[in-house]
């Protein structure tokens, strides 16, 4: 681990290991001046060094061809560590090349009784004898390359066979050998065939051979010479090593197996085989013999810092990760700052939630190596990924700065500003991308995608048909395209799409789960049940579609609240089950029971949405608080006037989208959250599964969702006076119930058009109204509507928000089976804001939905003058409307039993209409006037009872029901509209 405070200068010998390691890295890429250099510098350092003397020994004797010079480092090696018996090889290979035969055989026997096997000595001797009687003893010449040649001296060939023609003479292979070292290719080329044409049985030449074309690109022609090499010497170990690279790299990997094989036959101590096998192996897949091979080949080169660097590569891969991260720091302290192992164990740390750790290293990578616009992109999406995406912006830039054409930077950019919400700047990015990789599909899509979250839907279509064009079975293309035409409300050509996706990927669960959500939309509960539990066949943890078929459930009639009580709690379960041992049992945070405290709230819907027209008004005055720190975590790509509306009263502003729940989770304990609140319940974007983890002490959920989360972990649920009596809440939820004089604050006042009089009057004849979803329309609610239609001959029926291809022929035939003709009823498509509030001018009153009633819908009708007949049912959603209703005064007339008594009410309400204008004329006045009032009952209602919350904790007090009342918080009960009546 890296130490933030260590800025002293490495020890002595942890800079000659790191030099050593370099060294050997040149001297195996065939960069012999820089190895010659590395290696005198390590011995002006320590004269006596073993493995630097034994290095240079065999660079000046084998790869430059010096014999004679190469033997004092030999002997300097052997006196500081005279039991290596490689040592004792090499020597006596360079005596006998340096033709000084009489001291090879008086050093043989020395060598013999130091450990050298019998094989190596019958081979040195067989040389011997063979050199004395004017024969050549086979040069063993390591190929260029990361991958070809060797940090130790191969055996020579042996006696054993017949023996060829002689080698080149040794000037005449120096003189090819050095113009390859000069990188002079080409004449080094032209020169060596000449060689290989005067000498085509010499191994050494066409390893030569082999190495030259290696560099030039040629990789038959390298892949012939090598074969060539490896059967001319069958002995040396480096020419079946090398012929194995080059397979390996053409993709040969079986052949190249055996040649790995055939070299360690040979010298079981070769580490470079060993390592290069062990790639070999791991790209095949073969992760537990890949392993055996680095740890040998760490065992016999433990200064090799690639060898502890690729061994944390396949441990990371495997999930192995305290292990990988020593292999990545065992590297690092052979080769200190190496940014390539500084990034890796940074991913380490990363996914160990060691995240400055993780910080550490990628800082220090990027110091290492200022210029890699590739390790500056890379920093960023590990920066992205942990959520500071102000530093991951910065790496991005950098990086482009560095190569601007640099395509991955410019995604990666790119994604950044989609999850901000910045979607001009993203399609800026993402088309700069396209343009550069036109055949890339994905771009492409990912293009569709950002078109979709402009709303700009008829571009989005198009893009999004190309994409499956040329990729019909591209399942995120077709998943998106139908979203995009649910998005419009073309709901029947969006169920048509998805069908017809399903036809080409039948598995794709969100394909199921999408159709799902449009018959939901459609008010076809039924089917849409079907198409959810589906998708949860082909993935049983798709949460979305689980909390889509919750959602689906509350709107069923056939479903009674026992039984979406139950479905609810599995939810939470599965959630349990999952998340195990992650859940948070313990927080550090300060058990100061009066301190400021930092409130977090979860939420997609910080944009335009029926949950920003509550949360606006409600975090202008919440924030001004100075007991309280606001965090919030927006976990949706869009950005809006209501996105930058509540965004400017947060301290603290996170976009979420795409983080893991690990990764929110992390953020959210980082910032030290003590109570956590969630705005969306079974909603799109939920992060129920992350407060499954429970990353602050307390956790709330409030609003967005009439129902029990079903996640134990979540400790409360915030409703209004009067909701439900506590006994029944407490069958329907797994939070604890919080009573406040008001959760909400709604305001609508923007560009509103004025309140005119009730139609009835001009009319003489009751006009009802619904600005319900159709998800919510069912056949038991027509048939209510109906029965009230039929008690009023004369009335009619307005309907609303109907999707752009018309009415749904269901609909239609609902009515007509209940005897209503259609010209009693008129519909309305969806329209912009103004003109659906402009509906509510034909209207007289608004006839509810059952059994999910009406949130915003009655709001926005209430603020028009209009208020709505709604039945309140058993359960949660079945009571919206009567809160709103109550609220306002309007319980008496309004809030009904049952369906008797809607049409009771009507009748009473076509008879009295003189007071139906007089609620009409005095809605918007009222709602006005306790407005700002209101907002401070909420506010300082939840301040309360948060605080209340937090003490319990402080203390481990048991989490509890609790009321908040008007005298808690020294506001005086507000006025209701039929009070000020009185």
């Amino acid at each position: 681990m890296l130490e933030d405070s260590d800025t002293s200068a490495p020890s002595t010998s942890a800079t000659l290991s790191g030099l050593l390691a370099e060294a050997m890295q040149c001297h195996a890429q065939w960069r012999f001046d820089e190895a010659r250099q590395l290696y005198e510098a390590i011995l002006r350092e320590q004269p006596e060094h073993p493995d630097a003397n034994h290095n240079l020994g065999v660079l000046l004797a084998v790869q430059l061809l010096r014999p004679a010079a190469s033997l004092p480092y030999f002997e300097a090696a052997l006196n500081a560590d005279p039991r290596r018996a490689q040592y004792w090889f090499s020597y006596l290979d360079a005596l006998i090349k340096a033709e000084s035969f009489d001291m090879a055989e008086q050093v043989l026997p020395l060598a013999q009784a130091q450990g050298l096997d019998e094989a190596k000595c019958r081979q040195l001797e067989q040389d011997l004898a063979l050199a004395r009687a004017g024969g050549a003893v086979v040069a063993a010449m390591p190929p260029a390359g990361s991958t070809d040649g060797q940090l130790r001296q191969a055996p020579p060939r042996g006696a054993t066979g017949p023996r060829v023609q002689a080698d080149p003479a040794t000037r005449e292979l120096q003189a090819a050998i050095a113009l390859f070292n000069q990188k002079a290719y080409a004449k080094a080329l032209a020169s060596t065939k000449r060689l290989a044409q005067r000498y085509p049985s010499s191994g050494a030449t066409w390893k030569l051979l082999g190495a030259i074309q290696q560099q030039l690109g040629h990789a038959q022609e390298a892949l012939q010479a090598k074969r060539k090499a490896a059967h001319m010497l069958p002995l040396d170990p480096e020419a079946h090593c090398n012929l194995a690279n080059t397979l390996v790299s053409e993709g040969l990997m079986e052949e190249a197996l055996a040649s790995f094989g055939r070299a360690l036959e040979l010298d079981d101590g070769y580490a470079l085989a060993h390592f290069n096998q062990a790639n070999a192996l791991m790209e095949m897949g073969r992760m537990e013999d890949a392993e055996a091979g680095y740890r040998r080949a760490a065992a016999l080169a433990p200064h090799w810092a690639d060898v502890h660097s690729n061994l944390g590569f396949l441990l990371r891969k495997q999930g192995r990760l305290e292990e990988a991260a020593q292999s990545y720091r065992q590297a690092l302290s052979i080769a200190p700052g190496d940014p390539v192992n500084l990034q890796n164990l940074g991913l380490v740390y990363s996914a160990q939630g060691q995240v400055e750790e993780a910080l550490q290293c990628f800082k220090a990578a990027v110091a290492a190596s200022p210029a890699s616009a590739d390790l500056q992109g890379a920093y960023g999406e590990t920066l992205h990924a942990m959520g500071r995406l102000s530093a991951a912006e910065t790496a991005f830039r950098r990086a482009l700065q560095l190569q601007p054409d640099h395509p991955t930077a410019l995604r990666r950019l790119g994604h950044l500003l989609q999850h901000q919400g910045r979607l001009k700047e993203a399609e800026t990015c993402l088309r700069r991308c396209l343009a550069m990789q036109p055949d890339d599909v994905v771009i492409l899509f990912e293009i569709g995608s950002n078109l979709a979250a402009q709303k700009r839907w008829d571009e989005a279509l198009t893009v999004f048909r190309d994409a499956i064009a040329r990729k019909p079975d591209f399942a995120e293309a077709h998943i998106n395209l139908s979203q995009a035409l649910y998005e419009k409300g073309d709901y029947e050509r969006a169920a048509e799409e998805v069908k017809a996706s399903l036809q080409v990927l039948p598995e794709v669960a969100s394909l199921h789960s999408n159709l799902g959500v449009i018959h939901t939309m459609q008010g076809k509960v039924d089917e849409a049940l079907g198409d959810f539990q589906r998708a949860l066949e082909l993935k049983p943890d798709f949460d979305f579609a689980r909390s889509c078929m919750l959602y689906a459930l509350s709107h069923s009639t056939d479903v009674d609240q026992e039984e979406l009580t139950r479905e609810h709690l599995l939810f939470g379960d599965r959630i349990a089950q999952r998340v195990g041992r992650f859940v948070r049992t313990s927080h550090a945070n300060d058990r100061d029971p009066e301190r400021t405290l930092r409130i977090g709230f979860v939420s997609a819907d910080f944009r335009q949405h029926a949950v920003a027209k509550f949360f606006i008004p409600f975090i202008e005055a919440f924030a001004k608080r100075s007991d309280l720190i606001c965090y919030a975590y927006y976990n949706h790509a869009a950005r809006d006037i209501d996105t930058e509306a509540i965004e400017r009263h947060f301290a603290v502003w996170r976009p979420v989208i795409g983080l893991s729940d690990e990764r929110l989770a992390a953020q959210i304990e980082e910032d030290a959250i003590d109570i956590l609140i969630d705005l969306s319940g079974h909603t799109a974007g939920n992060r129920l599964a992350m407060f499954g983890r429970k990353p602050a002490p307390v956790q709330v959920t409030w609003g967005g969702y009439p129902g029990t989360t079903g996640v134990r972990a979540i400790d409360y649920r915030l409703v209004e006076h009067g909701y439900m009596a506590p006994e029944v809440f407490q069958r329907q939820f797994v939070e604890k119930m919080v009573e406040l004089p008001a959760v909400s604050a709604f305001h609508g006042l923007e560009s509103m058009p004025d309140v005119n009089d009730a139609p009835v009057l001009a009319n003489g004849f009751l006009t009802f109204g619904s600005f319900n979803r159709l998800s919510k329309v069912n056949r038991e609610v027509i048939a209510a509507w109906c029965r009230v239609l039929r008690a009023l001959p004369t009335s009619r029926l307005l309907m609303a928000g109907m999707p752009g291809v018309g009415t749904p022929a269901q609909i239609l035939e609902w009515f007509e089976q209940e005897g209503i003709a259609a010209d009693r009823l008129l519909f309305r498509p969806r329209t912009d804001f103004y003109n659906y509030l402009h509906l509510h001018r034909e209207v007289d009153l608004c006839l509810d939905t059952f059994p999910y009633t009406g949130g915003t819908t009655t709001n926005h009708a209430l603020w028009m003058g209009v208020p709505t007949l709604t039945v309140a049912g058993d359960t949660y959603p079945s009571r919206q409307s009567a809160m709103f209703l109550r609220r306002v005064g309007l319980e008496r007339g309004f809030v009904l039993d049952s369906v008797d008594d809607m049409v009771e009410q009507s009748l009473y309400w076509a008879r009295h209409a003189e007071r139906l204008q007089q609620v009409r004329s005095r809605l918007r006045g009222h709602l006005l006037h306790i407005h700002s009032a209101q907002l401070d009952v909420v506010a300082a209602g939840l301040a309360q009872a948060l605080r209340v919350m937090w003490r319990r904790w402080c203390t481990d007090a048991a989490v509890q029901n609790l009321r908040v009342e008007y005298e808690d918080i020294g506001i005086q009960r507000l006025p209701a509209l039929m009070e000020e009546d009185a």
